[in-house]
């Protein structure tokens, strides 16, 4: 539940993004804020100067089928830093409220600086 008390379902759109080739994990992070903030996780060697844009082709797909409120803006997609992994079961599968947890204090603070600031790619 976003901070305005809407809901929304994040599975189908996470479902959709987190299958790029580009990315090892992707996480759709509501909890507690106004409009939802979308953290990936690219795979090891791919540049992340371009990956916003690499992935905004299947993010508009994404966004196609999400409601107005649960929509991904570019502004609210942070890219987590390759040497901090997401946390994952035994499985692989994202362990959504630890890595969520893990990057709490750095995509506050991104959220922050891009709301206020020209956009910045700077890996968390």
């Amino acid at each position: 539940m976003l901070s305005n008390e809407k809901k929304f379902n994040h599975v189908p759109s996470g479902a959709i993004i987190a299958n790029h080739s580009l990315l090892s994990g992707a996480l759709i992070v509501e909890q507690a804020r106004f409009q939802a903030a979308f953290l990936v996780e690219p795979k090891a060697g791919v540049q992340t100067d371009s990956l916003v844009e690499d992935l905004w082709l299947t993010i508009k797909q994404a966004n196609l089928q999400a409601p107005g409120h649960a929509r991904i803006t570019r502004s609210m997609i942070a890219i987590a830093n390759p040497d901090k992994p997401f946390e994952r079961a035994d499985k692989g599968t994202v362990i959504r409220k630890q890595t969520a947890e893990k990057f709490a204090y750095r995509l506050r603070r991104y959220i922050r600086m891009t709301t206020f600031k020209a956009f910045s790619m700077t890996p968390l």
